[in-house]
C-alpha cells in the first residue's frame, strides 16, 4: 500500500491506523514494512502506533 497525500492530509495518522489495524489483526511486524522520513517522525510513530495496539505487543 502506497499512501500520498499533501501536507497536512492526515497521511501518517491513516497508515498509524492501518499498521495498528493489521498487527491487531495478528499480523507479525517483522512482516510488515513501514518507511518514515526520519528519526522523529519514526519515534512519534511508534508511541502512536503502541496506543493503539490491543494486542500483546512482544516486539515493543
Amino acid at each position: 500500500m502506497i499512501i500520498d497525500g499533501t501536507v497536512s492530509s492526515k497521511k501518517t495518522d491513516l497508515l498509524i491506523s492501518k499498521y495498528a489495524e493489521l498487527l491487531n489483526s495478528g499480523i507479525s511486524a517483522s512482516k510488515i514494512l513501514v518507511l518514515v522520513q526520519n528519526s522523529t517522525l519514526k519515534n512519534s510513530f511508534i508511541e502512536k502506533t503502541l496506543e493503539k495496539l490491543t494486542v500483546n505487543a512482544t516486539e515493543k
